[in-house]
C-alpha cells in the first residue's frame, strides 16, 4: 500500500507535465502558424503589386513612343504609393518641395484676434502658426489683466498649422498630468502634453466642419475638461502626427504614426471631436463669419457661449 502511494503523485505528476506540455505546443504552434501566414499574405501582396507594376513597366518600355524620364518616373511612381496608402495623410515630396510644405503649415500670416462681450473674453484663432501661443499668451494676460475669467475661444475654419503650438495654449490653460497623448501602431501611449498652471478660467470653444488638425486637438482637451464646453458641428477629423523620413538625399517621406487622444482616450483622426452643443450658422452667416464681418450679437455660437457661462 506504502509503494502504491508513493506512485500515485508520480502519476499525477507526469500527467501534468504532458497536458502543459501539450499546452505550450499549440500556443507555441498556434503563434508559429499566425506568424507563417501573415508572413505568406505580405510576400503575396508584394508579389502582386510588383507583378502588375512590371507588367506596365514591360509594356511601357516596349511600346511607348515618346521618352521616358527616368528620375521622374521613379518620383511619381513613390508619389503614387503614398496617395494610394492614404491621400490626405501620406505624402512623398522633393527636398524642395517638402521645405515649401512646411512654410504653408506652420509659417501662415498669424491671425489672433480679441475683444470682451460684458464679463467673457473672446480670442478668435484663424491658424496655429510658429508665434501663435505667444501671441495668445499675451492676448490672454491683458484680458485676465481686466478681471476676466471666462474665456470663449473660437477655432472655426482653423484648419492649418504647428501640433505643438496648440499644446502650448492648452498648457496656459489646463492643469493635468495627461492633457494630450500619441499613440503608435502598437498601442504605445506617449503624453506629450501634460501642465501644472491653473489659472482658474473657464472656457468654451467654438468649432465647426473646417475645424481640423490642431484645433481638434485643443477643442477635444477642452470637451474633456469638467467645466468647458464644445459648441458648434462636428470638426473635420484630421488630427494625426506626422512623421518625416529623408528618403536618400533627395526626398521627404511624410505619413501618420500615431494618433492625437485627449484625456477621454478618443481617438480624433477620422471621428472628429463632437460639440456638447450643436449650432450650425446659415450659409449666408458663415460667409460673414469667414470674412471677419459677423456682429457678435448675429453669432449664434458665440451668444450660446456667453450664455454658456451663465447657467
Amino acid at each position: 500500500m506504502k509503494i502504491l502511494n508513493k506512485k500515485i503523485p508520480l502519476v499525477f505528476a507526469l500527467a501534468f507535465l504532458f497536458i502543459f506540455s501539450a499546452i505550450v505546443y499549440s500556443v507555441g504552434y498556434k503563434m508559429a502558424m499566425n506568424k507563417f501566414n501573415n508572413i505568406v499574405s505580405y510576400n503575396n501582396e508584394k508579389h502582386k503589386m510588383y507583378s502588375l507594376l512590371s507588367d506596365v513597366d514591360y509594356n511601357i518600355r516596349n511600346d511607348f513612343v515618346g521618352e521616358i524620364d527616368e528620375n521622374k518616373l521613379l518620383e511619381q511612381i513613390c508619389v503614387g504609393y503614398a496617395n494610394g496608402v492614404d491621400s490626405q495623410n501620406c505624402k512623398f515630396f522633393t527636398n524642395k518641395d517638402y521645405e515649401e510644405y512646411n512654410k504653408n503649415q506652420i509659417y501662415r500670416k498669424v491671425s489672433i484676434n480679441d475683444s470682451k462681450i460684458n464679463d467673457v473674453g473672446y480670442i478668435r484663432i484663424d491658424n496655429f502658426c510658429s508665434t501663435s501661443s505667444s501671441i495668445f499668451k499675451e492676448k490672454l494676460n491683458k484680458l485676465m489683466s481686466d478681471g476676466i475669467k471666462k474665456l470663449v475661444i473660437d477655432v472655426r475654419n482653423c484648419e492649418y498649422g504647428d501640433y505643438s503650438e496648440a499644446m502650448n495654449v492648452l498648457k496656459f490653460l489646463i492643469n493635468d498630468k495627461e492633457i494630450v497623448s500619441a499613440v503608435n501602431k502598437k498601442g504605445e501611449k506617449d503624453v506629450i502634453c501634460s501642465s501644472d498652471i491653473d489659472l482658474g478660467v473657464r472656457v468654451a470653444v467654438l468649432v465647426n466642419e473646417k475645424t481640423s488638425g490642431p484645433a481638434e486637438v485643443l477643442a477635444s482637451a477642452f470637451k474633456d475638461k469638467e467645466d468647458s464646453a464644445v459648441i458648434g458641428c462636428k470638426t473635420k477629423g484630421s488630427a494625426v502626427r506626422e512623421k518625416a523620413v529623408i528618403i536618400s538625399e533627395d526626398f521627404v517621406l511624410v505619413f501618420p504614426d500615431a494618433y492625437y487622444v485627449t484625456k477621454s482616450g478618443n481617438i480624433i483622426l477620422n471621428s472628429g471631436v463632437e460639440p456638447n452643443e450643436y449650432i450650425k450658422l446659415s450659409a449666408e452667416k458663415e460667409k460673414l463669419f469667414s470674412d471677419h464681418a459677423l456682429d457678435f450679437q448675429n453669432d449664434e455660437l458665440l451668444m450660446k457661449a456667453v450664455n454658456y457661462f451663465n447657467n
